[in-house]
């Protein structure tokens, strides 16, 4: 089992913490027959505790969902190693991970706002009502999804543009892959992600940023001169991403013990710093789209 190394695309805490401890429960699963799958779930039933657990107003229960949502992030990482060892992961496993990824994300912030309904909230005065901290945790919630999201489509981009990744994958592969399962459940599954990768990928868009793609993936020295412009941006963007926020609301609720109003703390957070940072680098990062549009121009 090779150690983990850090790439352009990784999140650092994913690289250097979560995926190293990954790897001894993929070296301790690896004889046996738990597979990927049963992995994700694991780690879907932690990051559910986590959330039942930030729901309690007593310090101890934040306390023991930062531990079960470290967990999480372990097992998290911990499925996609065990399918590479064992030669490669199914597409449903892939989709499945992802939606494990959303409902963990769901019931966290779900547990927040039960949390937050329970102590309350007073902003300068103000006492928040229950549709206000609602909105408040919705919002954080969709700051995290949308920031998330912002992430994985520059690592996408700089996989693609670097030739690290060929072509991108279509709702005909998800389709394709359902005719080879009798599961209901992995069918719908796959039905629901080839629908939702027929939308996003509607319209001149994509097209043009896949054949971006290929005209920057065809010549080393474009290659070179992407990484250049790109690198130290996308390690920023990663910055923004699902492990970060998952890493804050792990010490939100240990910091709960010494300041009660920390979930509060970690909604402003969400809302404002993490969206402030992801404003600064989208400045920067239209300078670097700008550059390489005017010189894809030049060349066709």
């Amino acid at each position: 089992m090779s150690r983990a190394k850090a790439s352009v695309t990784d999140e650092l805490l994913d690289a250097y913490v979560n995926r190293p401890l990954a790897a001894w429960i993929v070296r301790a699963v690896l004889p046996t027959p738990v597979t990927p799958n049963q992995l994700t779930l694991v780690s879907a039933f932690f990051g559910s505790l986590a959330g039942a657990c930030f729901a309690v107003t007593d310090p101890a229960g934040p306390i023991a969902g930062s531990v079960a949502l470290f967990l999480s992030m372990i097992f998290d990482c911990s499925d996609g190693q065990l399918a590479r060892a064992r030669g490669g992961g199914s597409v449903f496993g892939r989709i499945l991970d992802g939606y494990a990824d959303y409902w963990v994300a769901f019931a966290l912030h779900l547990g927040i706002l039960i949390h937050l309904w329970r102590t309350g909230v007073v902003l300068f005065g103000y006492r928040l009502g229950n549709v206000e901290l609602f909105f408040v945790a919705l919002l954080a919630g969709i700051s995290m999804g949308v920031n998330s999201g912002r992430f994985d489509y520059y690592k996408q981009r700089f996989l693609a543009h670097t030739g690290a990744i060929r072509e991108p994958e279509t709702p005909e592969m998800y389709r394709a892959e359902m005719k080879r399962t009798k599961s209901f459940v992995e069918q719908a599954g796959l039905e629901l992600f080839a629908a939702y990768v027929d939308v996003i990928q509607k319209g001149d868009g994509f097209r043009l940023s896949v054949e971006a793609a290929r005209h920057t993936a065809s010549d080393p020295a474009r290659v070179r001169r992407f990484m250049e412009e790109n690198s130290v941006l996308v390690r920023l963007w990663g910055l923004s991403g699902p492990t970060m926020h998952l890493a804050a609301m792990c010490a939100t609720g240990l910091l709960v013990r010494f300041a009660p109003d920390a979930f509060t703390y970690y909604c402003g957070f969400a809302l404002v710093g993490v969206n402030v940072y992801s404003g600064v680098l989208w400045i920067l990062q239209r300078r670097v789209l700008r550059r390489e549009h005017a010189a894809i121009v030049s060349a066709t």
